[in-house]
C-alpha cells in the first residue's frame, strides 16, 4: 500500500503539537513519518518522539523562519512520494490516510471539508466533534481554507513551485499557492471527510496584520494581474485604511489601524497557524 509523509510547522503551539502527534498515532494506517519544522529556536519538545513512526525535526538556522519557507523546508524533506500537510492545531480525520490510499490521481490536490469550531472544542475527539455541533461556527468558505490539510504528490508540489517565499508575514500565501496550482492544471478535490480548525473572529479582516496583508496583496497583483481577497481589501478601503480606488491605482495606505476606535491589537486577535 502507498505510504504518506505527514508535515507540519510549529512555533509556539506546543500543546497542540502533542495533540496532533497523538492523533497521528491513532490513525490507521499511521503516516510513514512526521516532518516537523521548528520556526524558532529549539525547546524541550524538539526531541519529541513517537513509537508509531519516526519524527524528523528540522530546525531554523536564524532567529525565526517565515511560514512559506517553513512549509517548503518541511515538504522538501519528505521521503514518500506523497505528503499530507496539516496545521499543527487541526483536529484531523482518523481515517485520512486510509481514504488517501483510495484517492491517488496525479495532478490533484486532495483536501477535506473544513469546519471552524471554537477553541475549547479542539480538545474533543474528531468523532465527538462530528456529532457535537454546538461549537461549530458558520462562516464563508474559501479555497485557501484547504491549506489546513491537503495532500499531493511531491513532484506536483515542485511543479507548482512550492509556496512563494516573497510572501512574508500574514496573508495571501495560501491564495497564491492554490492560484499557482490551478495555473499548473492541478485540481483541488475534497474527500468525504472533515478537518476541524479554530475559528478566529478577526481572521477575515486582520487589522493586526494590516501592513503584511496589504504588502502581500500587491505582490499577488503583480504576479497574477488581479487582487486577491477583495472582500478584505474593500473593508480596509471602507474603513479608510487604504484608498477606495485601489483596484485601479494600486494600494496606498492612508491610515494605520492603531486608534482606539479600531480593533484592539491583542493576542487573541492574532492569527498564526503555528
Amino acid at each position: 500500500m502507498e505510504t504518506f509523509s505527514a508535515v507540519t510547522i510549529v512555533k509556539s503551539r506546543l500543546e497542540q503539537l502533542q495533540r496532533l502527534v497523538t492523533q497521528l498515532e491513532a490513525c490507521d494506517p499511521a503516516p510513514q513519518e512526521l516532518i516537523l519544522v521548528w520556526m524558532t529556536r529549539p525547546s524541550d519538545y524538539s526531541l519529541l518522539k513517537s513509537d508509531q513512526f519516526p519524527i524528523v525535526h528540522k530546525f531554523v538556522t536564524g532567529e525565526t523562519l517565515p511560514i512559506a519557507k517553513a512549509r517548503n523546508k518541511g515538504i522538501a524533506a519528505v521521503s514518500s512520494e506523497r505528503f499530507v500537510y496539516m496545521n499543527v492545531d487541526a483536529v484531523i480525520p482518523p481515517d485520512i490516510f486510509s481514504q488517501l490510499q483510495d484517492n491517488h490521481a496525479s495532478d490533484t490536490i486532495y483536501s477535506t471539508h473544513i469546519q471552524y469550531v471554537t477553541k475549547p472544542a479542539l480538545n474533543q475527539r474528531h468523532t465527538d466533534l462530528l456529532s457535537d455541533t454546538q461549537h461549530h461556527v458558520d462562516c464563508e468558505r474559501k479555497e485557501s481554507d484547504y491549506s489546513a490539510l491537503f495532500c499531493m504528490r511531491k513532484q506536483d508540489f515542485e511543479t507548482v513551485g512550492g509556496f512563494d517565499e516573497r510572501f512574508d508575514g500574514f496573508g495571501i500565501n495560501d491564495e497564491d499557492f492554490f492560484t499557482a496550482a490551478r495555473h499548473s492544471n492541478l485540481t483541488v478535490t475534497p474527500l468525504d471527510a472533515v478537518t476541524f480548525v479554530q475559528y478566529r473572529p478577526h481572521y477575515r479582516c486582520p487589522l493586526n496584520h494590516f501592513l503584511d496583508f496589504s504588502r502581500n496583496a500587491e505582490i499577488y497583483r503583480r504576479k497574477w494581474q488581479e487582487y486577491p481577497c477583495k472582500d478584505v481589501l474593500m473593508r480596509y478601503a471602507e474603513q479608510g485604511y487604504i484608498n477606495k480606488d485601489f483596484q485601479q491605482a494600486g494600494i496606498k495606505i492612508d491610515h494605520l489601524p492603531t486608534d482606539t476606535k479600531d480593533v484592539p491589537l491583542t493576542p487573541e486577535h492574532a492569527y498564526d497557524e503555528a
